[in-house]
């Protein structure tokens, strides 16, 4: 019996310590969300608000917090997907067809306007097609031609603008007049910064769209006739000569019954540009005129 007694105690303090350690765990199950619980041995206790902020932020909200620059800067149009397609070179006359410099062959052209191309063929190298005339009728614009009549023998030569029409079966000179004046046989190369192309004087000329009407005028400042007169030596007669039949022919010329008539006289260059420097030549060394008032 005292033997039962002395062996009890013990076991009461095991079962004790057993009860204290259970309501020990259901108090730690109890823990709310938000308390920090004992970190291991080592190791800093954070709170949750610190966890948090340890986080990296999300990539939503970092582009709703800093908007990007490139999304707020203005869109640039498209390019375009094929650049546009040069213009169709200008028709001429020459001696063989080439589509890719709008060549046209003088013989075929005169051909099929029933003209034999034999009178004509050499004569006609370079020329434009051209509606001329009222009613409008098939023609062509010349002004790289051969040296005209009133050329002299000693090689001083006027070379013509030639308008033809398409009369019958044959080609009609409807205007002709000197818009160059130079040597027939040139000493030295075409410069290229020379706006007379090699001559004594050169004309600019224009023919009206509706074919009726055409304008022949000297050029402006020092390479006007007044002054490429005034710069050529007084012992040269026979340049002089032509060189003012050339500018005699300067005015308006309009289209009256058959052919074209010089109706009008046309202003000389004015004061404001006898000492403009010479703009560079807008065409080919070989043409004799100027075939625009561009320049």
């Amino acid at each position: 019996m005292g033997i039962s007694v002395r062996h009890r105690a013990p076991r009461a303090r095991v079962a004790l310590a057993a009860f204290t350690s259970l309501l020990a765990f259901a108090a730690c199950s109890r823990t709310g969300p938000d308390t920090a619980r004992p970190s291991p041995p080592g190791v800093a206790s954070a709170s949750p608000a610190s966890r948090a902020a340890a986080l990296p932020s999300s990539p939503t909200t970092a582009s709703s917090a800093a908007p990007s620059a490139t999304a707020a800067a203005p869109l640039a149009p498209p390019a375009s997907a094929t650049p546009p397609a040069p213009p169709p070179p200008a028709p001429h006359l020459s001696f063989e067809d080439d589509a890719a410099t709008g060549a046209i062959a003088a013989e075929g052209w005169l051909k099929a306007r029933g003209i034999p191309p034999t009178a004509f063929v050499d004569r006609i190298q370079g020329c434009v097609p051209a509606k001329l005339g009222a009613p409008p009728r098939e023609g062509l614009v010349c002004d790289q031609q051969p040296p005209m009549p009133g050329s002299l023998p000693s090689g001083e030569s006027m070379f013509p603008l030639t308008l033809w029409v398409v009369e019958g079966r044959t080609l009609r000179v409807v205007l002709e007049v000197p818009i160059a004046a130079g040597p027939l046989d040139r000493e030295e190369p075409i410069s290229a910064g020379d706006p007379n192309a090699g001559n004594y004087v050169t004309l600019r000329h224009a023919v009206d769209p509706s074919g009726v009407r055409v304008e022949v005028r000297e050029r402006d400042g020092q390479d006007g006739c007044a002054a490429a007169i005034a710069r050529m030596p007084k012992d040269a007669p026979k340049i002089l000569r032509v060189m003012r039949t050339t500018c005699a022919v300067t005015g308006v010329y309009t289209w009256q019954t058959n052919r074209f008539v010089r109706t009008a006289a046309v202003a000389p260059p004015s004061a404001a540009t006898a000492t403009a420097p010479a703009p560079p030549p807008t065409q080919a060394p070989p043409r004799r005129g100027s075939s625009s008032f561009s320049d």
